[in-house]
């Protein structure tokens, strides 16, 4: 969990990744033709496609200067909210559309496959910080993701973003306590997959064991 100011002091100082973003998760009352439903969704900063690698399946994705606030009134749009509520309709980009009363114009749609924090968001929307939000240190509540540049390993990112995270304990108050780590995004989202599988070998092995001693019983 990361505050605004934490992420936007990370950027600038960080040289491990190529891609560097943030995303706050939340919900929006979408409203269109009439109708309104709540939707999940995701404030990210303009670098959040970027890490991962991603297309959009239709338009594109957020620019630097829409991640800006007075220009983040754009949408990118799940696939499956663009199946259900705009019957995948390749016409939908340029439309405009109402995010919690705010209107918005749909530049994109993101591929099918495409969730990458396992949280089912069916759309996007710039973060747009003010300078006031990025100097505010405390009110840790951004998932951060990036991606590495070629050729650094995550020794090296871990390295220098712990470095960057002392610096930011010995300046800020709201830091104080507060580290950083690099962790893969699987391990993050599902967990020690080698620990789990571990589990699962003893338990298997144990109910093998099991079954072993059963037989033998019978046989005797």
């Amino acid at each position: 969990n990361v505050s605004d100011g934490n992420f936007t002091d990370w950027h600038a100082a960080a040289k491990s990744f190529q891609a560097f973003a943030a995303e706050r998760f939340t919900s929006f009352n979408l409203a269109d033709a009439g109708s309104t439903e709540r939707v999940s969704g995701g404030r990210v900063t303009h670098e959040f496609f970027a890490v991962f690698g991603v297309r959009p399946l239709l338009g594109r994705t957020f620019l630097p200067e829409e991640d800006q606030p007075g220009r983040e009134q754009v949408a990118v749009l799940s696939h499956g909210l663009w199946t259900s509520r705009f019957g995948a309709d390749r016409g939908v980009l340029g439309r405009q559309i109402q995010l919690s009363g705010r209107p918005h114009t749909v530049i994109g749609v993101m591929p099918e496959d495409f969730d990458p924090t396992l949280s089912g968001e069916a759309i996007w929307v710039p973060m747009a910080w003010t300078p006031e939000r990025k100097a505010m240190h405390d009110e840790h509540h951004n998932f951060v993701v990036a991606l590495l540049k070629p050729g650094v390993s995550r020794e090296q990112a871990q390295a220098e973003i712990a470095g960057i995270a002392r610096v930011l304990a010995e300046r800020y108050e709201a830091n104080q306590g507060r580290s950083a780590r690099v962790r893969p995004l699987p391990e993050m989202l599902i967990g020690d997959f080698r620990q789990r599988l571990l589990v699962t070998l003893g338990a298997v092995s144990l109910v093998l064991l099991i079954a072993c001693g059963n037989v033998a019983n019978l046989l005797l």
